[in-house]
């Protein structure tokens, strides 16, 4: 039996985790700490809360001596680290937060798992840490070997907490690995990414926002691919390795709008008129990320769903779940205010 944290585990990826591997590993232990803010919502593992081996604490990782008190008390063999400020638009406007919860923060529960003893430590990680390629780039991709180049406060907070986890390697008892993911895409999304915030555009009538003209480029990963490949690295990923997360599946932002409105259009028999507004967006906004998948694929045998299939569901979850879209229209407006 393992006893495992789950940090910020009310979040789109945590939340996707604890509910996935909860279930399924019942002689396991499974505490979820989560700072509650305005995109982690406690009803995200509501389902898996009444079993005898989940619990939840709200707890912010900023927080040294409640870390330490809850490490102390809990005595986790494992800490998979979900917790971060993400919002890069955020990250603009307030710089200060995201170099505290992601660095200083994660240094607080790297710091509570040498003391406590915690045997594994996987930190959560992103691909935007190496920066961006020529959208027109079909042959250049970032390995783990790749240097860090980001270029926003987020992802120069994320690549600093990864510095700080490999600084700890060599001096810490404690299995350190890291893994950095390409753009996620599924249930439980808050609606500042692009595809829940299109959704809610379209199923409420309003005009489709996008960035410049919409030719970025993501690799769009399924949520539930990128959990079994975390999973793994918990199982089997090896002391201060990184390992990139990618399932290859490249498309630009005005293909996955368009791609949306097809699928809303069939999924609900209704034609949806719209029109789509251009902004020039952030002075700097990456054109692509592009990440390899070798090293996670050579550690496991993991399969990458088929992403038309993936997408149609994601779609079909938001239009089934109304409530969710129209709680993270709420908390919008209050953080737009």
């Amino acid at each position: 039996m393992s006893r495992i944290v789950i940090t910020g585990g009310l979040g789109f990826i945590g939340s996707y985790f604890v509910n996935y591997y909860a279930p399924l590993e019942s002689g396991n232990q499974f505490l979820v700490l989560d700072v509650l803010n305005n995109t982690g919502f406690i009803d995200n593992i509501k389902d898996i809360l009444i079993l005898s081996n989940v619990s939840f604490k709200k707890c912010n990782i900023n927080n040294k001596i409640l870390v330490n008190k809850i490490f102390k008390d809990f005595k986790p063999d494992i800490v998979i680290n979900f917790a971060a400020e993400t919002s890069v638009d955020y990250s603009f406007k307030n710089p200060k937060i995201f170099e505290k919860t992601n660095v200083k923060g994660l240094q607080n529960l790297l710091n509570a798992g040498i003391k406590f003893k915690v045997k594994k430590f996987v930190q959560i990680s992103t691909d935007e840490v190496y920066g961006d390629v020529d959208i027109d780039n079909d042959t250049t991709k970032f390995d783990e070997k790749s240097p860090l180049r980001p270029l926003n406060p987020y992802s120069s907070s994320k690549a600093k907490g990864d510095l700080m986890c490999l600084s700890y390697v060599d001096k810490s008892p404690m299995q350190i690995s890291i893994t950095r993911s390409a753009n996620n895409f599924g249930p439980r999304q808050f609606i500042d990414k692009l595809i829940p915030h299109t959704l809610s555009s379209l199923l409420y009538g309003e005009n489709i926002v996008l960035y410049g003209d919409g030719q970025n480029v993501r690799d769009r990963l399924f949520v539930g691919d990128n959990v079994n490949a975390i999973h793994e690295v918990v199982k089997i990923g090896v002391n201060g390795e990184i390992y990139n997360i990618s399932s290859q599946n490249f498309k630009n932002n005005i293909t996955i709008v368009d791609k949306i409105i097809k699928d809303v259009d069939y999924f609900t028999g209704k034609h949806h008129d719209y029109e789509i507004f251009r902004e020039v967006g952030r002075k700097i906004n990456d054109k692509k990320y592009s990440i390899t998948n070798d090293k996670i694929k050579h550690l496991t045998n993991i399969e990458f769903c088929d992403f038309d299939s993936a997408f149609l569901d994601t779609i079909i979850w938001y239009i089934n779940h109304p409530e969710f879209i129209e709680k993270c229209r709420k908390i919008k407006k209050q953080i737009n205010k």
